[in-house]
């Protein structure tokens, strides 16, 4: 009895240590939490830098369904830790998709190192305006240019898939 618990306990443990990779295409909704770089992250989210810092972000997509589906949305967050250095400066993003937008960036977002040409994920407004270019080195690279600043996210050719996927699993909660 005791050795059966123990090789439970070792496939348990080890299915949890491989649960996430910062390479994987594929979004898994049945992920509640993850375990990475010792921290707790929510869902199974995509790795991104953000310009000028070393440090991993990490994304979280959900929804917000209204009454009136024209306002409902999906919710795009890049989440990056402040430095130790300025703890109160923000350092991620947001976006906040109608269903039709959320659409078109999840295709964008799929299609990859072929994506051809800039997408406009937003333009104006509080967000800003919101690009999504590849790049072949970097890989998918958002930028936000706002009140003349910009900020720029890359994510790796799968993390933006996964992303894409967790964008679908969003809309599809906004469509139920």
């Amino acid at each position: 009895m005791f050795r059966c618990f123990i090789v439970l306990l070792f496939f348990v443990l080890t299915s949890l240590v491989q649960a996430w990779d910062a390479d994987d295409e594929t979004f898994d909704p049945t992920v509640f939490e993850t375990i990475i770089d010792g921290a707790s992250r929510l869902g199974d989210p995509s790795p991104f830098y953000r310009e000028g810092y070393e440090e991993r972000g990490f994304t979280n997509v959900g929804f917000s369904k209204q009454e009136d589906p024209a306002n409902s949305t999906v919710n795009l967050t890049f989440i990056l830790m402040p430095r130790d250095d300025d703890p109160a400066k923000l350092l991620g993003g947001a976006l906040f998709l109608p269903a039709k937008a959320g659409e078109a960036l999840a295709d964008a977002l799929e299609a990859g190192s072929k994506l051809e040409k800039s997408h406009t994920v937003t333009k104006g407004g509080w967000m800003g305006d919101w690009t999504l270019t590849h790049d072949p080195e970097a890989g998918m690279v958002f930028k936000q240019e706002k009140d003349g600043q910009s900020v720029t996210f890359t994510l790796g050719v799968p993390a933006a898939k996964k992303l894409a996927g967790a964008l679908r699993h969003s809309l599809a909660g906004l469509a139920e």
